[in-house]
C-alpha cells in the first residue's frame, strides 16, 4: 500500500527481568522505553485523536509496572526488549482505528539498543 505515513513516539518506564537459561533470572531492572510506531493510511487523512488514545491505550499496562507480571510474560514470553516490541505491536495493530495500518513499532531500551518488529515488504 501507498500512502501516507505517521510516526508516533512516546515513553513509559518499566521494570523486567529475563529468565536466564537453567531457570535462573537477572536482575529486576527499570528503564524508560522509547516506544516508535509508523501508521499508514491511504489518502484519507489521520484521524489523529483516535490514534492518539488507540497509541497510549497500547502502552499503558506497561507504564510503571513489571513486565514479568504481564499475564503474557508471566510464562509464555520472555520479557526481552524483542518480545515486547512484538507484543505492543499486536497490541496497538488491534486498537488501531479502521483503514490505518500498523507497519513498524521500534521499542529503545536505551539510547543506542532497540528492537523493531516490522510487516515485512511493506516499509
Amino acid at each position: 500500500m501507498k500512502g501516507k505515513k505517521l510516526f508516533l513516539s512516546g515513553f513509559f518506564y518499566a521494570s523486567h527481568q529475563l529468565r536466564l537459561p537453567g531457570g535462573r533470572k537477572e536482575p529486576l531492572h527499570r528503564h524508560r522505553f522509547k516506544i516508535e510506531a509508523v501508521v499508514e493510511r491511504g489518502r484519507d487523512s489521520f484521524p489523529l485523536p483516535e490514534l492518539i488514545r488507540a497509541f497510549e491505550e497500547s502502552i499503558r499496562p506497561f507504564d510503571e509496572a513489571n513486565v514479568n507480571e504481564i499475564p503474557e510474560f508471566k510464562e509464555e514470553l520472555n520479557p526481552s526488549t524483542e518480545n515486547m516490541a512484538y507484543y505492543l505491536f499486536g497490541r496497538l495493530e488491534r486498537l488501531l482505528p479502521k483503514n490505518c495500518h500498523l507497519r513498524k513499532v521500534t521499542l529503545w531500551e536505551t539510547e543506542d539498543s532497540a528492537a523493531s518488529y516490522i510487516v515485512v515488504g511493506v516499509l
